[in-house]
């Protein structure tokens, strides 16, 4: 019980209803919404981020980005920079 927010959940969608049920969705857990795909060519993930153009304030909008909240937000964007993908 007292490792439970050391857990860290990566996903592909969303799973918060399931983590719900199961007493695993507070803010002190980690969880990683992943928007990578794979090039045919290529065995490395490529950052899913598609550029949409600008909001009304000029400044850039964003699809299919990854995303971390959570206790180890901060250890897991910094491994997801350095490898391209955050």
């Amino acid at each position: 019980e007292d490792k439970k927010a050391d857990l860290v959940f990566l996903q592909r969608g969303c799973i918060e209803p399931l983590l719900k049920r199961c007493g695993a969705c507070r803010k002190d857990q980690t969880q990683v919404v992943l928007y990578w795909h794979f090039n045919e060519n290529s065995n490395s993930p490529k950052d899913g981020l598609v550029e949409m153009g600008e909001d009304k304030f000029g400044e850039p909008k964003y699809s299919g980005e990854t995303c971390v909240c959570g206790k180890w937000a901060g250890a897991i964007n910094d491994r997801l920079e350095r490898n391209g993908l955050h």
